[in-house]
């Protein structure tokens, strides 16, 4: 059978992409008009998705709800969860849906053949046969309801989407990106929240949930994609006779309207929520974002990309330069948007005041039109999509499948042009384009007609109001309990009974009959040899130089290691600011500009960062300043002319610059803060006991912030001092007794960096320097941090290997149950928390938290019967095999050649050997459930110490003040 033979489907187009080395097709069902996009290729990664057009009318969340709740259950699966289910028991290598402001997407990803077919089935039968016609209840858990307990009881809300978006509804940022789409677009869906207003949300009735599931989840307003190695025939046989084929073609009128162009510019301004005791000085965001060109111009998203690079994105970009010169803010960049219909690019600054958003705007358009007029930096603009042209070669998503990755990009312009399918994946063409256009006026040129002379411009202002929380709860409060006032006894007890009801339905357990329809792999199916570390250590003249034969495309990953461990504990506050700096400032022999062209030209990417770790075995702390590179082997001597350039002969005397990046990184930690306050929380409570963790919160965490906005407030007065502290750091740091290489290469090019390596290293800095000993002091807990956000971050930590217990893989099986069933079920599905995690790390390090979390005493209660849970755990033989194949997924996961050489390396430097990973993979397999109950007391020892830390509302913390040591403000 091949695909021309398949009756079902028309093919509108057969080609093979050479870009990316894959066959595609477009394909059209021809009963349903579903339509498919294929790329069959050789690629184990496999990945499915199927996606519908949803533009939302308001902004109650009911494309969000739809998202949650489809995959709560249905007609083939009937169990309450079978997204849970698939998670606990599956190989895959991604397992998501996501809603967008115009559609909503089901992608899965699995290198097992058995397994892809198994979450595609799922999926398919999730989104055209949902359990949410059959039970109310499904909707109420995901999306919101009204609880009461008991009489006497405040009337609440709850749900998991309602909870979600409440925490996103608390990020300066988040809402600032939401006010843009609202105003640039507010003729079309993008007007409206898709994923839901906290404040609309209750208004979404049952009826209208599923009058939109029942007009949008319809094969004929499909988009279904398939990429990788697998019987492409095979599987579009298998969705015609099972699913597609069981409706018939109807119209879907989800087109996504198009904006008309504004006749003049408009402006917005809005409130956004701080704490009482925060500042309003300095705490404004200002944008301009201008409507240009759409989804059907190839070019351009590369284009505004180059434009982000060229006002922005360089050290020496002339229009944040004008910006930070004229006092406006702490941080300033450009942003693009290609992901919807129109296209967007946006000027941001962060940091500002209400009186500056006037002359924001007049010295943007200035910098445009003097753009226009003086011509881009042609090297800026060539090193810019030279880079852009390695990244898009190398086709390193990290851990997120390429194909995926794909996938969702055709999207960029398929769902909007049935005729523009790959437009968006195929490059190469367009990067030579480009780099040709440089030499001509193209950028300019476009610059002038689609930006500067453009009207559809909105100006937007988002400005801090002191509690604005407190009203917002307030005046839910009071509409609460005027609603419940209303209520007659009839009808408080209705809620009370439909509140005990939804509990009952969380609680209750599926069939086994039920359960037994999802299939699943064996533990017998698994591999049994855990996957072979590739080092291979060698010698360089005295210095450690550790090698992984991997292949990768022509590409060298290189990592520098230069151990820190014998500063003192205040130097490691600076680190961060000079990994920052490094190759942002002049040199003896290039200024800035020319270091930040050459970078793009040469190099694939450099970071550097501080990073500890602690070795597995005897527990003791390193700390090393990494810096990483990748290049094409062509380029070897320019980039470590470059890093040597960079490292040893950096001019840390331009304190106007030193200043302009304190102060973005500065923004950049308080968003860092607002934005992942778990992880805050986590760093916070190891910080408690664990010097690793006090030394990452010195550099990367709360402290690390308050230092950088102590170094930004007394810049003036100690930048003498500062720069010393550089120029001596650098010299301390960067010497050949503290280096340590790591090379990700094919074998035959082990040796090609050699040369290049030894001049290097001759080239450090060998000057006398005095050394001071280490002395870390611990932080003192539990803390309580405030936030001007409505939910919380809720973490608790500690260390079972001091309390005497060794790292066995059931800990990885443990953590599987408690992410999908225990924490899971009362955390998330009863508790309303949109996640809760748990980790057990190998050092010793335990830890919980819960996300975007409704409750916070509620939540420790459910972490205190996690000891209870394991004394009685208990659990079927299926249950089991789910548990261990969901363990052994997260270690089997697919990765890049970088990905890999990075794992092996860290490996080497905490001590793991290729045994110890045999050991815990036979641990895993071998697990049984009194394995399990075993840990129960590892459990209540590791966590006897209490080392809790919560980030949330002030209200929320406040009732619960006895369970803090001290409370404070997160900003």
């Amino acid at each position: 059978m091949s695909i021309e033979s398949l009756n079902s489907y028309e093919i509108i187009e057969h080609r093979y992409l050479s870009d990316i080395n894959s066959d595609s097709y477009i394909l059209k069902h021809k009963k349903t008009g579903a339509r498919l996009a294929l790329m069959p290729n050789e690629d184990n990664n496999k990945v499915f998705y199927i996606g519908f057009r949803t533009p939302p009318k308001d902004s109650t969340g009911v494309a969000h709800i739809v998202e949650h709740t489809v995959l709560c259950g249905s007609k083939n699966f009937p169990v309450k969860d079978p997204f849970v289910e698939l998670c606990k028991g599956s190989l895959n290598t991604f397992l998501n849906a996501m809603t967008y402001p115009d559609k909503t997407v089901y992608p899965v990803a699995s290198c097992n053949d058995f397994d892809f077919q198994n979450l595609m089935n799922v999926y398919l039968d999730a989104v055209f046969f949902p359990n949410i016609y059959k039970e109310e209840k499904i909707f109420k858990q995901e999306g919101w309801h009204y609880e009461l307990e008991k009489e006497d009881d405040p009337l609440t809300i709850n749900g998991v989407v309602y909870s979600e978006m409440k925490g996103a509804f608390s990020d300066p940022e988040d809402i600032l990106e939401r006010q843009i789409l609202n105003s640039v677009f507010p003729d079309t869906p993008y007007a409206v929240e898709s994923g839901g207003d906290p404040d609309v949300i209750p208004k979404l009735t049952y009826q209208d949930f599923l009058s939109f599931h029942g007009k949008f989840y319809h094969p004929s307003n499909s988009y279904i994609f398939l990429y990788g190695d697998m019987n492409m025939e095979e599987k579009l046989d298998y969705i015609d006779k099972e699913y597609l084929s069981l409706f018939d073609k109807i119209e879907v009128d989800s087109e996504i309207s198009t904006q008309k162009p504004f006749d003049k510019e408009k402006l917005k301004v809005y409130e956004y929520p701080i704490t009482e005791n925060e500042d309003e000085k300095d705490k404004t965001y200002i944008n301009m974002t201008y409507c240009l060109g759409d989804y059907s111009d190839k070019e351009l998203p590369i284009t505004l990309r180059a434009f982000e690079y060229a006002f922005s994105g360089n050290p020496a970009a002339s229009m944040r330069k004008a910006v930070l010169d004229a006092g406006i803010g702490n941080e300033f960049y450009a942003s693009s948007d290609c992901s919807v219909k129109q296209n967007t690019l946006g000027f941001y600054v962060k940091g500002a005041n209400p009186e500056d958003r006037e002359k924001f705007e007049e010295i943007v358009k200035s910098e445009l039109k003097k753009t226009v007029n003086e011509g881009f930096d042609k090297d800026t603009l060539l090193s810019f999509l030279v880079r852009e042209e390695f990244k898009y070669r190398e086709a390193d998503f990290g851990r997120y499948p390429k194909g995926l990755v794909y996938g969702l990009d055709l999207l960029d312009s398929w769902l909007y042009d049935d005729n523009l399918v790959f437009t968006h994946i195929e490059c190469i063409d367009t990067y030579k384009k480009l780099k040709d256009a440089v030499a001509t006026n193209y950028y300019e040129n476009l610059l002038s007609e689609k930006i500067l002379n453009n009207n559809h411009l909105c100006v937007i202002a988002g400005v801090p109001k002191k509690g604005l929380t407190a009203e917002k709860e307030k005046a839910l409060e009071d509409e609460l309990k005027s609603i419940k006032d209303s209520l007659s006894k009839e009808e408080i007890k209705k809620i009370i009974d439909d509140t005990n009801a939804l509990r009952e339905y969380q609680e209750s357990e599926d069939s086994k009959e039920d359960l037994d329809k999802i299939k699943l792999l064996k533990v017998s199916d698994i591999e049994k040899k855990t996957k072979r570390i590739k080092n291979e250590l060698f010698d360089l003249e005295g210095t450690k130089y550790l090698k992984q034969n991997i292949f990768t495309s022509g590409i060298a990953y290189v990592s520098l290691y230069f151990d820190v461990s014998k500063l003192s504990l205040e130097d490691y506050s600076y680190l961060p600011l000079l990994s920052n700096v490094l190759g942002k400032l002049d040199t003896v022999n290039m200024n800035y500009k020319d270091i930040a062209n050459a970078l793009k030209m040469y190099t694939g990417g450099i970071n550097s960062s501080f990073y500890t770790y602690k070795n597995v075995s005897d527990g003791n702390i390193s700390s090393c300043f990494e810096i990483n590179v990748k290049f094409l082997y062509e380029n070897k001597k320019k980039v470590f002319d470059l890093l040597k350039e960079i490292l040893l002969a950096t001019d840390f005397n331009n304190k106007k610059l030193l200043k302009e990046y304190i102060a973005e990184m500065c923004s950049q930690g308080e968003s860092m803060l607002m934005g992942a306050p778990h992880s805050i929380a986590l760093m916070r409570a190891c910080s408690y006991f664990e010097e690793m963790y006090k030394i990452n919160d010195l550099s990367m965490g709360l402290e690390g912030v308050r230092f950088i906005k102590e170094l930004n407030n007394s810049f003036d007065k100690t930048s003498d001092s500062l720069i010393d502290i550089l120029y001596r750091l650098s010299k301390t740091i960067f010497r050949e007794e503290n280096l340590f290489v790591n090379l990700t290469s094919p074998s035959d090019k082990f040796d090609i960096l050699d040369e290049e390596l030894k001049d290097f290293k001759n080239a450090l800095f060998k000057d006398e320097y005095n050394l001071s000993k280490r002395n870390i002091g611990l932080n003192k807990g539990n803390e309580g941090f405030i936030t001007s956000g409505q939910v919380q971050y809720v973490a608790v930590a500690g260390d079972y290997k001091r309390k005497g217990y060794e790292y066995t893989g059931a800990l990885n099986v443990l953590k599987t149950i408690l992410g999908y069933d225990y924490l899971w079920n009362n955390v998330r599905v009863k508790g309303g928390a949109y996640g809760c995690f748990a980790n057990f790390a190998t050092n010793g390090i335990c830890t919980i938290v819960s996300y975007r979390d409704p409750h916070l005493n509620q939540t420790l209660k459910t972490y205190e019967g996690l000891v209870d849970f394991l004394e009685n755990f208990d659990c079927t033989d299926r249950e089991m095999n789910q548990y261990i194949i969901g363990a052994i997924s997260e270690i089997d996961m697919p990765q890049t050649p970088s990905l890999e050489g990075k794992i092996d390396c860290v490996y080497y430097l905490n001590g793991t050997k290729e045994s110890d990973l045999q050991k815990y993979r036979d641990q895993i397999l071998s697990c049984t459930k009194d394995d399990i109950k075993k840990l129960a007391v590892l459990i209540k020892d590791a966590f006897s110490d209490n080392h809790l830390c919560t980030v949330g509302a002030e209200k929320k913390i406040k009732e619960n003040c006895e369970l803090f040591d001290t409370i404070k403000n997160l900003l």
